[in-house]
């Protein structure tokens, strides 16, 4: 406990920000990424820390999003423990679970084919509630790097197969 409150004292110099309603320090952007960690400033915080005070879905879900087609997709965030949050495709299915102790909700929705745009609804018994506009169903590629990032389409082994079917293709 004691190596808990030092690290919380040694960070309480950085920023301040909002995490349901509590007050975490981060480090800022030029910290280098394994630093950049988000901790509560504050005993009593520490004492709360993931039970939500009140609604929102995880931040990787908004408006514009595509979700993976033709598999099963998992939806989830935080409320009050207990309630109850209801997920709907506008015009569609809808799908409904309660928050646990820790206040996080998981709705897994079903598979859907291609095509878009759809509106999804969240809404909870806690009054809490989120729209989601122009969310499509669609292939969904994570890719991560930086200069590997940068690769020509004319630098694959089979350039010459691959520019016909996606043009145009740059030439070195």
């Amino acid at each position: 406990m004691s190596l808990v409150l030092l690290i919380l004292s040694a960070l309480s110099f950085a920023n301040a920000s909002r995490f349901t309603g509590s007050s975490f320090a981060s480090f800022s952007r030029a910290s280098p990424p394994h630093l950049r960690l988000g901790v509560p400033t504050n005993f009593s915080t520490a004492l709360r820390l993931g039970v939500p005070t009140n609604f929102s879905t995880a931040k990787i879900f908004g408006s514009h999003m595509v979700i993976q087609h033709d598999q099963p997709a998992p939806v989830w965030g935080f409320d009050v423990p207990g309630s109850k949050v209801t997920v709907s495709i506008r015009g569609g299915s809808s799908w409904s679970n309660i928050t646990d102790a820790t206040g996080l909700w998981k709705v897994t929705l079903d598979a859907h084919g291609m095509g878009g745009p759809h509106g999804l609804d969240v809404t909870s018994s806690s009054g809490g509630a989120a729209a989601l506009e122009d969310v499509y169903f669609g292939s969904v590629y994570v890719c991560g790097g930086q200069s590997n990032m940068q690769f020509s389409l004319h630098g694959a082994f089979n350039a010459s197969e691959a520019c016909v079917i996606a043009p145009p293709c740059a030439s070195p």
